[in-house]
C-alpha cells in the first residue's frame, strides 16, 4: 500500500502541477482524488455488500461465511471487511439480492422534452396514462414510490388506480422512480388491458428514461416483463413539478408513501454503494491552514472556473504556499535567498502574509474582494480574484 501511495502521490503532482514538497492532503484535495487505502477500504466494503446479497451458494457468499483456512498470519479480506461494517450506518439490512445478468429484449423510445408535455401526451391517443413518481429525502434516504392510472384528456385526469409503496432506508430518487416503474408494471400484469388499447406511462425522470433507452443492465428485469405484455406501451418523460395533473398527484402520492407503516425495502447495492463512499473518506487535513484554505473547495467549482492550466497550477501552488512567487518559500528551496517581502520590506513573505496581512497589499485587496478582512478560504471560494490578486502583487 505505501508504494501504491507514493506512486499515487507522484502523480498527483503532475496533475495538479504542484511541487513534491507540497502536503500530500491538499493534493487529493486538488485532483478530487482519494486516497489508495480509502479507495481499498470502499472496496472491501463494497464487496462484502455484494456478497452478503448473493445466494447462499454462491462462491462470493461462501468466501464471506464459509470456513477458510488460512495459510498465512495476516489479516483476511472477511475480517476486515467485518470491521468496516461496523462503521457504517444501520439501514444496510435487509439487503435486496443481487440478480444475475439477463437478455434485454425491449428497448424504450421516450420523448423528452419540457414543452408541450401535456399535447404530446393528448396527441399520443393512449386509453391508459400511468403516471409514475419517487421521492427520497436529500435523494439518499427513506424513499417511497407511487404510480397512478388514468384516462381521459391529461388536463383533467380520472384517476382510476394508485399504488403507493414504501422505499428503502439507504436509497436514491433513481432507485425509488425505479420501483415506481416496477409498480406501473405490475398493474398491467394484473389487470386486463386489451391488446389494441395503447399504454403511455409517464416519468420525470431523465435518468431512468435513457438508463431504458440505453439498455442498461440494471434495467433488464423492467425490460424482459414489458416485452412479455405484448401490448403497446410507450414510455414519455414529462418535466417535473410543473404543475401536470397526472404527475403532480404521483409525486403527492410518492411524498406519502415515504411515511407509510410498512417494512422498508430491501436495501439495493447501489445504496450501500454510496453509503459507503460517504462514509469510508479520507481524515480532514491535519495541517490547520491547509484546513482553513480547503473547507469550501469544491472539485467541480475548479474544473467549471479555472480554464487556463498555467492559472490552475499557480494557484493549486498558492493554496499551500509552496509557490517561487514567494520569496518565503524561495528562501526554504535556497537558503542564501531573502525571505523578506519585496513589496513592504517587514516580514517573511509567505502565503498568509501576501493575502492576509500585508500592508504593501491592502488596497489592492480591498479594490479585489471589497474587504480588506479577506481569509484564506478565498483562495478556494473566490478563485479568479485570488488569481488576480496574485498577478498583479507578486
Amino acid at each position: 500500500m505505501d508504494r501504491l501511495e507514493r506512486a499515487q502521490n507522484q502523480a498527483l503532482c503532475r496533475i495538479t502541477g504542484q511541487t513534491a514538497s507540497s502536503p500530500v492532503e491538499a493534493l487529493r484535495i486538488e485532483a478530487g482524488l482519494s486516497s489508495c487505502e480509502t479507495v481499498s477500504r470502499q472496496l472491501i466494503a463494497t464487496s462484502r455488500e455484494k456478497a452478503l446479497r448473493c445466494s447462499p451458494s454462491h462462491p462470493r457468499r461462501l468466501a464471506l461465511e464459509g470456513e477458510q483456512r488460512h495459510r498465512l498470519c495476516r489479516d483476511s479480506w472477511r475480517e476486515s471487511s467485518k470491521r468496516l461494517e461496523a462503521s457504517l450506518p444501520e439501514g444496510l439490512a435487509p439487503r435486496e439480492p443481487l440478480t444475475g445478468p439477463t437478455e434485454h429484449l425491449w428497448t424504450a423510445n421516450p420523448r423528452s422534452g419540457p414543452t408541450g408535455a401535456i399535447r404530446v401526451i393528448r396527441e399520443s391517443e393512449a386509453k391508459w396514462v400511468i403516471y409514475t413518481d419517487g421521492s427520497a429525502s436529500e435523494s439518499t434516504h427513506f424513499g417511497g414510490s407511487a404510480m397512478v392510472v388514468t384516462q381521459g384528456d391529461p388536463e383533467n385526469p380520472v384517476t382510476i388506480d394508485n399504488m403507493k409503496t414504501k422505499g428503502r432506508i439507504l436509497t436514491s430518487s433513481y432507485e425509488e422512480e425505479k420501483e415506481a416503474m416496477d409498480s406501473a408494471i405490475k398493474w398491467l400484469e394484473k389487470n386486463t388491458v386489451e391488446e389494441h388499447d395503447k399504454v403511455l406511462i409517464c416519468t420525470d425522470s431523465q435518468s431512468l428514461t435513457a438508463a431504458l433507452d440505453n439498455e442498461s443492465p440494471d434495467n433488464a428485469s423492467l425490460c424482459r416483463r414489458l416485452d412479455a405484455m405484448d401490448r403497446h406501451i410507450d414510455i414519455q418523460w414529462v418535466p417535473g413539478h410543473m404543475d401536470i395533473p397526472g404527475n403532480e398527484l404521483a409525486d403527492k402520492f410518492a411524498n406519502e408513501a415515504t411515511k407509510l407503516g410498512d417494512d422498508a425495502q430491501p436495501t439495493g447495492l447501489k445504496a450501500a454503494k454510496a453509503v459507503i463512499k460517504r462514509t469510508l473518506k479520507d481524515k480532514l487535513p491535519s495541517h490547520a491552514r491547509t484546513r482553513a484554505v480547503y473547507a469550501n473547495h469544491s472539485t467541480a467549482k475548479d474544473e467549471k472556473t479555472l480554464i487556463n492550466r498555467r492559472d490552475a497550477n499557480m494557484l493549486a501552488r498558492l493554496r499551500v504556499g509552496h509557490s517561487m512567487q514567494l520569496a518565503g518559500y524561495r528562501h526554504l528551496m535556497d537558503p542564501t535567498t531573502d525571505p523578506g517581502c519585496p513589496k513592504c520590506l517587514q516580514d517573511n513573505q509567505t502565503m498568509e502574509h501576501w493575502l492576509l496581512e500585508s500592508p504593501a497589499t491592502l488596497s489592492t485587496r480591498q479594490s479585489i474582494f471589497g474587504d480588506t478582512n479577506t481569509k484564506l478560504s478565498v483562495l478556494t471560494d473566490l478563485q479568479i480574484k485570488a488569481i488576480e490578486l496574485a498577478k498583479r502583487c507578486l
